[in-house]
């Protein structure tokens, strides 16, 4: 729906009463409808009215039962989401309409080169605060985008718009179902499977689908323009880059978890992407109950400080094949890691370190003792497994799994780690694991013969 239509259609209701709402002035138009002011008992709202030309394109069942849809979050509470009033068709003009709280904030994407840095955070968990709301109510958005929010004037509070398109996962077959082939989101801020209506219709595929969306606000909040600026027309152009292109975010005025957040939200692959990404991370950077420090310096009280002989061995028993050589790369960043972590502290035992390839997926091995100076009684196995998330090894997977006596037989992993292959969590992660590995070890006495699994009292994320 163009201005010049939704402007003209404004002019002709203006004054009249539509579903017992007096209609105002003009406040804007979207692809399928014009938005009023209206009032009712003297209550401001903003009314939208459907295009008539896209109800008779659509039918005015499904119209219709999108609009009740919409007026099903009636009541709904949430303060980051837009207050549905009324809806439906109107008996006297027959005209379908959805009527909501008037909003005079800004959008996002109006105040995006203007908001401040420190209030990125905030406004990003707000929006993952309302459509995971949506998600608990059985409902995707699917038009998540900087112009779908509003943001109060002093920057603290964010509304999530636009329920027009809202979606039930599972229920192909109702009236407002999807719409098939038809695309019906915003191409530049949408995922490729969306985008090419290759999604899958489930609760966790849709949820990708809204992790993305996230994250291309995301990226628009952090660079300070629309993603995809640069491939916007033509319009196959916008879809060939959605689909193959990989937005860089170069930003170090903000807290890096931002930057990471919106790496993974824009993963091209659903399936990694959901992954990737949980609800969680919207709230703030992921931190560890504790710090390896703190581990550290409670195992060096236990030990009384302990002076260790010897210092870690690196070797590598993997051959140099190309085929190989990001994954060898891999296995050899983390074994740098894993020695370093050791050393500190001077708690740990000598230990010998090997990095190697096993299938698909770069591994470091580890083992220390025995050690009657740690009460140590068998040898400390660790095993880390590395898998790349993507073809540059950009995001990782790092898994841990350890057993006193015997080698680790992969029946007592823990998520370590999941995220950029350079984000300074890592080492972070691998530091707290081997030290709450060792002190979960510490005076268990002779292990079996099978060997006595060890798994750290950590976080798993």
């Amino acid at each position: 729906m163009d201005k010049t239509r939704a402007k003209r259609m404004a002019f002709e209701l203006q004054g009249r009463t539509v579903g017992g709402w007096e209609i105002g002035r003009y406040l804007g138009n979207g692809f399928s409808a014009v938005v009023l002011s209206a009032q009712k008992s003297g209550r401001s709202a903003a009314i939208k009215v459907i295009d008539p030309e896209m109800v008779e394109r659509s039918g005015v069942d499904r119209q219709l039962a999108r609009i009740l849809r919409e007026k099903e979050l009636a009541g709904h509470g949430h303060p980051n989401l837009i207050e549905i009033l009324d809806g439906g068709q109107c008996n006297e003009t027959q005209k379908l309409f959805v009527v909501m709280e008037l909003v005079s904030s800004k959008t996002l994407g109006q105040v995006r080169n203007k908001l401040p840095r420190k209030s990125i955070g905030s406004v990003i968990s707000q929006l993952a605060s309302a459509a995971r709301y949506l998600e608990t109510r059985g409902i995707a958005h699917r038009d998540i985008k900087p112009d779908n929010a509003t943001i109060s004037a002093d920057y603290a509070s964010v509304k999530l718009l636009d329920l027009g398109v809202i979606y039930p996962p599972s229920d192909p077959t109702g009236p407002s179902a999807g719409t098939g082939d038809q695309f019906v989101g915003t191409a530049r801020y949408s995922s490729p499977e969306f985008l090419y209506r290759e999604e899958e219709d489930t609760i966790e595929a849709w949820r990708a689908v809204t992790f993305y969306q996230l994250g291309a606000t995301l990226y628009d909040l952090l660079m300070k323009r629309p993603i995809f600026d640069d491939f916007k027309q033509p319009t196959a152009r916008l879809y060939q880059a959605v689909r193959e292109h990989t937005p860089v975010i170069d930003c170090d005025d903000v807290e890096p978890w931002l930057v990471d957040l919106a790496r993974k939200c824009l993963h091209k692959d659903w399936r990694v992407r959901k992954e990737l990404v949980a609800w969680k991370d919207f709230e703030g950077p992921s931190k560890p109950t504790e710090t390896g420090a703190e581990v550290r310096q409670r195992l060096a009280k236990r030990l009384g400080n302990v002076q260790l002989p010897g210092t870690p061995n690196l070797t590598s028993k993997s051959g140099a094949r190309p085929s190989r050589r990001l994954l060898n790369q891999l296995s050899g960043a983390i074994a740098t890691i894993a020695r370093e972590v050791c050393r500190q502290g001077e708690v740990y035992p000598a230990v010998e370190l090997s990095a190697e390839i096993d299938g698909d997926h770069a591994v470091v091995c580890l083992c220390a003792g025995p050690s009657e100076a740690h009460e140590l009684a068998g040898v400390l196995h660790v095993k880390l497994t590395i898998d790349a998330l993507d073809t540059q090894a950009t995001l990782v997977r790092v898994l841990g799994d350890a057993r006193l006596g015997e080698k680790p037989i992969g029946d007592d992993q823990c998520t370590l780690f999941t995220g950029a292959s350079s984000a300074p969590d890592l080492k972070e992660r691998i530091d707290v694991y081997l030290h709450a590995a060792l002190e979960k070890a510490l005076g268990t006495g002779e292990p079996p013969a099978a060997g006595l699994s060890i798994r750290p009292d950590i976080k798993e994320i």
